[in-house]
């Protein structure tokens, strides 16, 4: 009793952090990093905290016993400054004058007591010199500190890491991070991925860890033995002197690494948090919150408000109807600010009138549509359109709109927009020399080109400023031989220049540079332009290759419906940001293999990768036959092989096969392929036929038959025990076309196979193929017995043994007489013997019965001698349909009471040629008369 009571006390003990986390945590404490560079934002940084209460004040505190504790990197007994920064936020608690006071029970200050050649944080090095060491050791001294209860009031449940730049958006996010906390433990680590669009473009080319991890903001359950897994591992890499990489994502990398071994761990690692979503590098606008109480990282703006500013959109096309129909579609049913679109193109006779198209459900008002026709160069569109809207964009049918699209301003109302520093666009030909012109315009008035690259598809002009731009442009540009000039048309790199030169740049814009924040444009690329052919031209096939491969599947559906869709491999849709991105394909529980099936298609492999049993769902799209969809179970290192179905003529479909775990769903998507079903081709044993072949034994015939709509080419190969002369490397079938290929053994060989390839017209995938079994066929079941016997009018040839055979068998009797007796023998036969309207020349029997016998006058027996007999019997043999056939001689002696028969088999039996066998026939009984 007492072994047992102190092991039911240890396992208490062991569970007791899970078993804590279960019922909801009793003790949180808020750490705020900061260091000697940001030491002085400090105090302003809980200013949004009073607009934007932590709890609600008007209970007790909040439901879990909350403290703050203010972290300094260094020492804050040797730094003055940050001190005084310290001190302010403390007198201030001590006093409750802020709302948010109430909100927390205890505010601390501590030093973390890094040395200035420890406190390091450098992440924009060109030069590989990037470090984290100041991050990693200051998180390194929290997690110790609080887990050995020397900082605050220690034994506390869960810290949680608040930078300066994590910002609440709502009122009462402390209550709601410990509301999601509760209803999501246990964990390890809580907190969110990036869930900003900035990667979208290159997103499947990242590094598993960095598309994974769980940024440093985030809940940590430091009372979990698997924290101390973590903190030990970094530690260990801080050690070393490892620190290119920062603390949060070290934790991911070795999740990730031992993520086969040490399953648990990786299922309390969830990066799918509520009350929290990093927009590292983002220019949001309050509709792109989602429910989230707080945001890391992301700068807050405006939303360009269309009622108050109103913006045309001008749209270039070269007769692309699908892409310009694409291109509407998209401004017809998505969300977006344009009041006016101006479509100019090409085709003569194509100005069609203005129209109102109503922009369907939660969407702002109408637009006015306008299709003009192109009376000069198409890069001049975006100077000639005539608009009555405030605000002009540009893009053109290679482009389409993103769903939805958010302008963003700043606080005071400017448009914010991006740019690509000088050192970024280095590395682009045609960005280098959109610069270049705008700098030798700028000079010919005395101005300088600003210092960056601007987006022509990402700006807004003012109307009336574009106007008077694009007639100094033109004055300028016209005024001298331009010869080949790579770039086409006014640029926004121009129009900036020209703008810089009066002054106007900052007043009309908010700018920001692209490498450290980025917000969702309107125009989204979909297409690669045709190539320029100019001499002069930067736009080569090699850029546009470049360009096509910066494409990826997801980033270039620019709506929902698209993303979304059954064929939309691995993509998730961003809804605040309106983007697609590819699904995080990281920590599969299942492996998921494609492999070639053998017979037509392909199949799944799918196999258990973890220790513990997962639940498989498999789903298929349309072209896929819906047995293929079935639940079932995987127990830990168990496969199933899931055989792929075509449920029509179709050759391509997508299989989204989903594993549940014990905490998490993972899912993959594949694309499988297929021949069409039917299958292309029919493979079957149709005929066995004796008659010229051996007796005992016969090789069965192959008939190949095209069962589809369209030409198929088929290729027989042949195993060893057959002969090679029965393969045939190519044969082209029309549809509903067959052929018969006979089968050769080889030697004593009684059985083989044989290997049908085919290949459907424009089919580009593998050869379908089948294998079919053959043999030869014992004949023996067909037996075939004949006793000739005379009375003194006629002769009886009659098959007595017909009734032994094993099979349902249809004798055919077939004679074949002498030329001298040909005509003679129709006037004497019974009618029991007639003609074969299919042979002939040959009688037959006019039934088939077994025991039949054909009667023959006397008076033509002396005819009969020496006359050759044939009787072939037809049936099926083990479900083999087969023929065998007999011929025989006839030799009669009428003086004699007994005589010879003899029996000549067409090729001897087993191999011997010709060979007769002779009879010796005793006399019949008396009753039945002679035998012969």
């Amino acid at each position: 009793i007492f072994f047992r009571n102190m092991v039911l006390l240890l396992l208490l003990l062991l569970l007791d952090p899970l078993l804590s986390m279960a019922e909801g945590v009793s003790r949180l404490t808020l750490v705020r990093p900061f260091a000697p560079r940001d030491h002085a934002k400090l105090p302003a940084s809980f200013d949004k905290w009073n607009t934007e209460l932590p709890c609600d004040t008007g209970a007790v505190g909040t439901t879990v016993e909350t403290d703050l504790i203010l972290c300094y990197s260094q020492s804050l007994g040797k730094d003055s400054a940050a001190s005084d920064s310290v001190q302010t936020i403390l007198n201030a608690f001590a006093q409750s004058s802020d709302a948010w006071h109430s909100c927390f029970a205890n505010v601390f200050a501590v030093s973390a007591e890094l040395l200035p050649s420890q406190d390091a944080y450098i992440t924009t090095s060109t030069t590989g010199g990037n470090t984290a060491s100041g991050p990693n050791f200051q998180f390194i001294r929290i997690a110790e500190n609080l887990r050995n209860g020397t900082w605050g009031r220690g034994a506390y449940d869960v810290f949680m890491v608040m930078e300066m730049d994590t910002r609440p958006v709502r009122s009462r996010w402390l209550d709601g991070m410990i509301e999601d906390l509760d209803a999501n433990a246990p964990f390890v680590v809580y907190g969110s991925n990036y869930r900003g669009s900035r990667w979208d473009h290159f997103f499947a080319t990242l590094a598993p860890s960095l598309r994974y991890h769980i940024n440093g903001n985030a809940l940590y359950n430091y009372t979990s033995p698997h924290f101390s897994t973590l903190l030990a591992n970094v530690s260990a890499e801080a050690k070393l002197g490892h620190h290119e990489v920062a603390y949060d994502l070290l934790m991911a990398e070795y999740i990730l690494e031992h993520r086969q071994v040490d399953w648990d761990l990786f299922e309390l690692y969830k990066p799918a948090a509520t009350f929290i979503s990093n927009y590292v590098g983002m220019i949001l606008v309050p509709n792109f919150v989602g429910d989230e109480y707080l945001i890391h990282g992301g700068q807050m703006g405006r939303e360009l408000d269309p009622t108050d500013t109103s913006i045309a959109l001008v749209v270039s096309d070269w007769g692309n109807q699908a892409e310009l129909a694409g291109l509407l579609d998209a401004l017809r049913t998505g969300y977006h600010p344009f009041r006016e679109v101006i479509v100019f193109w090409p085709s003569p006779g194509s100005n069609a009138s203005a129209e109102d198209i109503h922009v369907d459900g939660d969407k702002i008002g109408t637009f006015t549509l306008q299709y003009i026709q192109r009376g000069g160069a198409a890069s001049m569109d975006w100077c000639n359109a005539q608009v009555q809207s405030d605000w002009v964009a540009y893009t053109n049918i290679y482009f389409s709109v993103r769903q939805p699209t958010r302008l963003v301003q700043s606080a005071d109302g400017r448009p914010m927009v991006h740019y690509l520093s000088p050192q970024q666009c280095s590395q682009f030909p045609e960005c280098q020399a959109s610069r270049e012109r705008a700098s030798r315009f700028a000079g010919s008035f005395g101005g300088s080109a600003y210092e960056g690259h601007f987006d022509l598809h990402q700006m807004v002009f003012r109307s009336d400023t574009r106007t008077a731009f694009c007639a100094a442009w033109e004055d300028w540009y016209g005024s001298e031989d331009r010869g080949c000039d790579p770039i086409l048309g006014p640029t926004a790199d121009d129009y900036m220049a020209w703008l810089g030169s009066n002054g106007g740049v900052e007043e009309m814009y908010a700018l920001y540079d692209r490498s450290v924040y980025d917000a969702p444009g309107f125009a989204v690329q979909r297409q690669a332009p045709p190539v320029d052919n100019r001499p002069c031209s930067l736009y080569t096939a090699v850029q546009r290759n470049d360009l096509l491969n910066n494409f990826t599947n997801c980033s270039l559906l620019v709506t929902e419906a698209e993303c979304t869709a059954a064929g939309a491999l691995d993509c998730v849709w961003r809804a605040s940001v309106g983007s697609c991105y590819e699904h995080i394909d990281i920590t599969p529980p299942l492996t998921v293999q494609v492999r070639g099936a053998g017979v037509c298609g392909q199949e799944l492999v799918v196999g258990n990768a973890i220790t513990k049993p997962v639940s498989v769902d498999i789903q298929v799209s349309d072209e896929l036959d819906t047995d293929m969809q079935e639940a079932f179970t995987l127990l830990a290192a168990d496969t199933r092989v899931v055989p792929v179905k075509f449920a029509s003529r179709s050759t391509q479909g997508r299989v989204t096969v989903t594993g549940t775990g014990p905490l998490k769903t993972w899912r993959k998507t594949v694309a499988v392929s297929g021949c069409p079903s039917p299958a292309p081709v029919a493979a079957e044993v149709v005929a066995v036929d004796a008659c010229g072949g051996s007796v005992r034994f016969s090789a069965p015939k192959l008939r190949v038959t095209n069962q589809i709509d369209k030409a198929v080419n088929v290729a027989v190969t042949v195993s060893a025990e057959l002969d090679g002369a029965g393969a045939a490397d190519a044969i082209a079938l029309g549809a509903g076309e067959s052929t018969v290929i006979p089968m050769k053994f080889v030697g004593d060989s009684a059985s083989g196979h044989v290997t049908v390839a085919a290949r459907p017209e424009a089919w580009t995938g593998e050869w379908w193929s089948t294998v079919v079994a053959v043999s030869q066929v014992d004949l023996r079941p067909l037996l075939f017995y004949t006793n000739m016997y005379y009375t003194d009018d006629e002769i009886f040839v009659t098959d007595q043994r017909a009734w032994q055979l094993r099979v349902a068998v249809s004798n055919r009797l077939r004679f074949t007489f002498p030329s001298a007796a040909a005509g003679l023998i129709p006037d004497g036969v019974v009618p029991a013997l007639e003609a074969d309207p299919d042979e002939p020349g040959f009688y037959r029997a006019k039934d088939t019965h077994a025991g039949h016998h054909v009667t023959v006058k006397k008076s033509l027996i002396p005819l009969l001698n020496n006359a050759n007999m044939q009787v072939t019997i037809s049936g099926d043999v083990n479900g083999v349909p087969a023929t065998r056939c007999y011929a025989f001689t006839v030799r009669y002696q009428p003086e004699r009471t007994a005589c010879n028969f003899q029996l000549q088999l067409p090729n001897g039996g087993r191999g011997s040629s010709g060979a007769t066998y002779d009879f010796s026939i005793a006399a019949a009984p008396a009753d039945l008369g002679p035998v012969a």
